[in-house]
């Protein structure tokens, strides 16, 4: 009786080890909040030299921009251990509005969605509390709605502002996570978009699920 006890012990012990193996590796998947803000100037192709007038749009160049917006994200990866993973996400980072134009009382607004390829590091703090630690790449597209008035021989004459080529950045940030158990998790994380055109700082809330 006492052999079969222990090797029924030794058994569970087994199992147990590999749940926790499992659910420090695989796949998984997720969705995120955040709260998204730029604060600077935009860094895109300059203007000219033009050869006709009106031209046919003008660059963001040097406009401020200075907003917050929310942004939404989703990602899915997977963790080779408990500690080292991957993660492919995409953001929309959101809608931001440039500082008053001088020449035009209206503001430019631009938004920017983001796909992002990144290293995951967790630590775990206890069993459930773990740090995180992301840094990768991403590549960004931008849209920007905008006109400025300009005076020429002819009168006033609006100009469209134009959208910058799509960009190639990087991101990095550091958050924590709370493990409810093996499958569900949420995390908190402050993350830097530096993209040439504008960099975005984001604050997020996420949901995970692994398998």
């Amino acid at each position: 009786m006492q052999t079969t006890n222990a090797c029924l012990s030794g058994l569970m012990l087994v199992a147990l080890s590999q749940n926790t193996s499992a659910a420090d590796s695989g796949p998984f998947v997720g969705v995120g909040v955040g709260y998204a803000m730029v604060d600077g100037v935009a860094n895109a192709a300059a203007n000219g030299p033009f050869t006709q007038f009106p031209p046919p749009s003008l660059s963001i160049d040097g406009i401020p921009f200075d907003g917050d917006d929310t942004s939404v994200l989703g990602f899915l990866g997977y963790n080779f251990n408990r500690y080292v993973g991957v993660e492919l996400s995409f953001w929309e980072l959101g809608e931001f509005e440039s500082v008053p134009l001088s020449f035009n009382r209206d503001r430019a607004t631009l938004s920017a969605d983001e796909w992002v390829l990144a290293a995951r590091f967790r630590y775990p703090l206890t069993d459930r509390f773990i740090a995180l630690w992301f840094a990768g790449v991403s590549r960004t597209t931008f849209d920007v709605e905008g006109v400025v008035v300009a005076i020429g021989p002819t009168g006033s004459v609006e100009i469209p502002l134009a959208t910058p080529d799509d960009e190639t950045g990087i991101v990095w940030g550091a958050g924590f996570g709370w493990q409810f158990n093996e499958h569900f998790g949420v995390g908190i994380d402050y993350r830097q978009h530096r993209i040439e055109v504008t960099d975005v700082e984001t604050v997020n809330l996420t949901v995970t699920w692994s398998p």
